[in-house]
């Protein structure tokens, strides 16, 4: 069937996304109600979510699901599963067209700056509000619903399509999507869309990421009374030098700007602090804190990691402490996707369709699965019509975003 000239065919699959927005709508609800917090953030893990999954999809038009379950080294006892659902098109033997979500999210964060409980999704206005409502379950919901509304429109389109529903994104992918690509699960020729970063008008179609440097830094003192300073070591009054000047230099030493990217520096920001002593009139004999890094593809974070180090020198021997660093993640940057590239072409061609609006390419701060498959020589193109709530206290989804990135999804989906 030439879908690229049946227009009625199309139309019918339009048709289908807007009939089923309550059904989307309630999907999601039904989703998010399922904790998926990885287990190194205290959660339980992804599995409930994906059982319910596998359930929910099992009629929605695949020809094939498997599941990949990855051994958590640090948490054995929790399954970390990633599910792979596959429609055949009328070439089976040619390219698959990926769809790449991911179920783990983040914790709820401060309980007290939500206004509704972040793990029973309510439906206020226009939106879905709940914790991974728009991080990742809008794009995850919109991508197995495309499948399902080309399927029920009696159509078969020309590419085999796939949707990978992969755990352990939130805190790097080694059991989800790195875990996959191990596997051997993607060909050469696949075309791989990651609906994972974008803004509200639905314009931007990422293709770069920056580097990505985490790190732990852990000042060692001496704990004492704190009126009698002279015999202590104060690991709180070091760390806050140290946090200070560490920002200070790397921001005064990085100062390449590149314009494709979203900010167009690279970014050092100090982040999370871990709690020292309990009580005000004790001298901290240990401070932790961390910094996030985002570092654009031109410098290299071996750089970075000298300037650090020397800074810690300096703030160790000033202070007569012991300063240690942890690299918590470390992820050098990917090889750009061709703005030229099929799958950007493709997305594209229906951003302007579905949404009349005229897409560009940018690169972002980083932390998508579109960066391991550009390692591994795959086009990637990240999009999602975001509002950019993720991660924050009462996390939304617009309902009509839902409906318009169903509709984009769809529409690959019938002209690849």
């Amino acid at each position: 069937m030439d879908v690229m000239a049946d227009d009625p065919k199309r139309d019918a699959v339009m048709e289908n996304v807007d009939a089923m927005r309550r059904a989307m709508v309630m999907a999601l609800v039904d989703m998010c109600s399922i904790p998926a917090v990885t287990p190194a953030n205290g959660g339980q893990g992804e599995l409930k979510k994906v059982e319910w999954l596998q359930e929910h999809i099992k009629n929605f038009g695949f020809d094939e699901f498997a599941r990949y379950d990855a051994v958590d080294e640090e948490h054995p006892e929790v399954v970390r599963p990633n599910l792979v659902a596959i429609r055949h098109g009328l070439h089976r033997d040619g390219p698959t067209l990926w769809f790449v979500a991911h179920t783990d999210v983040v914790p709820e964060g401060d309980l007290t700056l939500w206004e509704s409980d972040p793990w029973k999704p309510v439906i206020k206005d226009d939106r879905v509000v709940g914790r991974g409502v728009e991080d990742n379950g809008q794009p995850l919901i919109a991508s197995i619903y495309a499948v399902k509304a080309v399927a029920e429109a009696g159509v078969r389109q020309s590419i085999n399509v796939g949707c990978a529903l992969v755990a352990d994104e939130e805190m790097g992918s080694r059991y989800g999507i790195q875990f996959l690509l191990d596997k051997g699960v993607f060909r050469k020729g696949d075309l791989v869309m990651v609906p994972d970063a974008g803004l509200s008008k639905g314009d931007l179609v990422e293709i770069a990421e920056k580097s990505i440097l985490w790190l732990k830094f852990k000042v060692v003192g001496k704990q004492g009374h704190a009126s009698m300073p002279h015999r202590a070591k104060n690991a709180c009054e070091a760390g806050i030098e140290l946090a200070y000047r560490v920002n200070k230099e790397l921001k005064g030493a990085f100062t390449e700007t590149d314009e494709l990217f979203d900010p167009p520096y690279s970014t050092f920001e100090l982040t999370m602090k871990v709690a020292n002593v309990a009580n005000i009139n004790t001298i901290p004999g240990e401070d932790i804190f961390f910094m996030d890094c985002r570092v654009l593809p031109e410098r290299s974070v071996d750089e970075i990691l000298d300037t650090v180090r020397r800074t810690m020198k300096q703030v160790g021997d000033r202070y007569g402490v012991t300063i240690h660093l942890s690299v918590v993640q470390q992820e050098r940057a990917a090889p750009r996707t061709d703005p030229e590239s099929r799958v950007v072409s493709l997305l594209s061609e229906q951003i302007r369709h579905v949404l009349n609006v005229e897409p560009k390419v940018y690169g972002i701060g980083g932390g998508t699965c579109a960066a391991y498959f550009r390692k591994k020589g795959f086009d990637a193109a990240v999009w999602s019509k975001f509002d950019e709530s993720a991660h924050s206290a009462n996390e939304y989804a617009i309902i009509q975003n839902i409906v318009e990135e169903t509709k984009v999804f769809a529409m690959m989906i019938l002209r690849a």
